[in-house]
Protein backbone atom coordinates (compact mmCIF):
# COMPACT_ATOMS: atom_id res chain seq x y z
CA UNK A 1 0.00 0.00 0.00
CA UNK A 2 2.99 2.28 0.93
CA UNK A 3 4.85 1.48 -2.03
CA UNK A 4 1.79 1.80 -4.41
CA UNK A 5 1.42 5.80 -2.71
CA UNK A 6 5.02 6.06 -3.52
CA UNK A 7 4.85 5.23 -7.11
CA UNK A 8 1.67 7.35 -7.68
CA UNK A 9 3.95 10.38 -5.89
CA UNK A 10 6.61 9.85 -7.66
CA UNK A 11 4.67 9.59 -11.02
CA UNK A 12 2.92 12.89 -10.33
CA UNK A 13 5.97 14.45 -9.29
CA UNK A 14 8.17 12.97 -12.50
CA UNK A 15 6.04 12.69 -15.18
CA UNK A 16 7.52 11.25 -18.68
CA UNK A 17 8.08 13.59 -21.38
CA UNK A 18 4.48 15.34 -22.17
CA UNK A 19 5.38 16.26 -25.49
CA UNK A 20 6.52 12.87 -26.87
CA UNK A 21 2.94 11.67 -27.45
CA UNK A 22 2.30 15.09 -29.15
CA UNK A 23 5.52 14.90 -31.31
CA UNK A 24 4.63 11.13 -32.50
CA UNK A 25 1.45 12.03 -33.54
CA UNK A 26 2.56 15.23 -35.49
CA UNK A 27 5.28 13.21 -37.23
CA UNK A 28 2.16 10.45 -38.15
CA UNK A 29 0.18 13.31 -39.53
CA UNK A 30 2.74 15.36 -41.70
CA UNK A 31 3.99 11.85 -42.41
CA UNK A 32 1.00 10.42 -44.14
CA UNK A 33 -0.09 13.77 -45.40
CA UNK A 34 3.05 14.21 -47.66
CA UNK A 35 2.16 10.91 -49.04
CA UNK A 36 -1.09 12.24 -49.82
CA UNK A 37 0.00 15.23 -51.35
CA UNK A 38 2.57 13.21 -53.30
CA UNK A 39 -0.56 11.35 -54.11
CA UNK A 40 -2.78 14.04 -55.44
CA UNK A 41 -0.02 15.88 -56.57
CA UNK A 42 0.86 12.47 -59.45
CA UNK A 43 -2.90 12.12 -59.77
CA UNK A 44 -3.37 15.80 -60.93
CA UNK A 45 -0.13 15.60 -63.02
CA UNK A 46 -1.55 12.84 -65.56
CA UNK A 47 -4.73 14.38 -65.33
CA UNK A 48 -6.62 11.27 -63.52
CA UNK A 49 -9.73 12.16 -61.57
CA UNK A 50 -10.68 8.98 -59.75
CA UNK A 51 -7.05 8.92 -58.60
CA UNK A 52 -7.43 12.27 -57.21
CA UNK A 53 -10.63 11.68 -55.68
CA UNK A 54 -9.13 8.68 -54.06
CA UNK A 55 -6.31 10.46 -52.36
CA UNK A 56 -8.55 13.24 -50.84
CA UNK A 57 -10.57 10.43 -49.24
CA UNK A 58 -7.92 9.50 -47.67
CA UNK A 59 -6.38 13.12 -46.77
CA UNK A 60 -10.14 13.54 -45.15
CA UNK A 61 -9.21 9.97 -43.69
CA UNK A 62 -6.44 11.43 -41.42
CA UNK A 63 -8.90 13.76 -39.52
CA UNK A 64 -8.64 10.98 -36.03
CA UNK A 65 -4.89 11.33 -36.66
CA UNK A 66 -5.10 14.92 -35.97
CA UNK A 67 -7.78 14.57 -33.10
CA UNK A 68 -5.17 12.59 -31.42
CA UNK A 69 -2.49 14.96 -31.95
CA UNK A 70 -4.43 18.15 -30.32
CA UNK A 71 -5.18 15.68 -28.01
CA UNK A 72 -1.73 14.87 -26.82
CA UNK A 73 -0.77 18.65 -26.98
CA UNK A 74 -3.69 19.45 -24.67
CA UNK A 75 -2.35 16.63 -22.40
CA UNK A 76 0.98 17.76 -22.54
CA UNK A 77 0.20 21.31 -22.00
CA UNK A 78 -1.57 20.16 -18.46
CA UNK A 79 0.77 17.97 -17.39
CA UNK A 80 3.62 20.40 -17.97
CA UNK A 81 1.36 23.01 -16.02
CA UNK A 82 0.46 20.93 -13.27
CA UNK A 83 3.71 18.77 -12.50
CA UNK A 84 6.32 21.49 -10.24
CA UNK A 85 9.46 19.99 -10.90
CA UNK A 86 9.06 20.07 -15.06
CA UNK A 87 11.26 22.50 -16.90
CA UNK A 88 9.04 23.49 -19.56
CA UNK A 89 6.20 24.43 -16.80
CA UNK A 90 4.22 27.65 -17.20
CA UNK A 91 5.67 28.22 -21.02
CA UNK A 92 3.42 30.24 -23.15
CA UNK A 93 4.34 30.47 -26.66
CA UNK A 94 7.76 29.10 -26.89
CA UNK A 95 9.29 26.40 -25.61
CA UNK A 96 8.53 22.61 -27.03
CA UNK A 97 4.66 24.04 -27.72
CA UNK A 98 2.99 22.93 -30.89
CA UNK A 99 0.02 23.69 -32.69
CA UNK A 100 -2.62 22.50 -34.48
CA UNK A 101 -5.36 23.22 -37.01
CA UNK A 102 -7.09 21.33 -34.63
CA UNK A 103 -6.96 23.53 -31.34
CA UNK A 104 -9.00 26.48 -32.27
CA UNK A 105 -11.64 23.60 -32.12
CA UNK A 106 -13.17 23.86 -35.61
CA UNK A 107 -12.69 21.39 -37.91
CA UNK A 108 -10.36 21.42 -40.24
CA UNK A 109 -11.62 22.60 -44.25
CA UNK A 110 -10.06 22.98 -47.48
CA UNK A 111 -11.84 26.21 -48.44
CA UNK A 112 -13.54 24.30 -51.53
Amino acid sequence: MVGGAMALAVAALLPADPWRAAQRSASQYFGELSEVLKEVAGAARVMDGGRVAEALARGRALEPVLHTWSEALATGRDISRLSPLRPDRGMSGSGRRASSPASTGRPATCGY
